[in-house]
């Protein structure tokens, strides 16, 4: 199951910053991937062992800061609101 983490209300773009997180059953690791207009990003891997949430969240906000850079201002969400089923 992909899990998305967006940010949303950018200010200097309509696009939307978003990222999936991949299960790869072969070698039971998560990957990040993200795409923030044309540019695509691997962000590392996830252990099964590591706690997922807080892999997330970390995640989240090395996308905000790329994406504070790649497309300018964007206003902060609650963090509740950065994951979605």
């Amino acid at each position: 199951m992909a899990r998305i983490c967006s940010v949303r209300n950018l200010k200097a773009s309509e696009k939307t910053v978003s990222f999936n997180l991949k299960k790869l059953k072969e070698v039971q690791t998560h990957y990040i991937y993200a795409e923030i207009l044309d540019t695509k990003l691997c962000l590392g891997g996830y252990d099964t062992g590591q706690d997922i949430e807080k892999f997330w969240s970390d995640c989240c906000k090395a996308i905000m800061e790329v994406a504070e850079e790649v497309l300018g201002s964007y206003e902060k969400e609650p963090r509740s609101s950065w994951f979605e089923e």
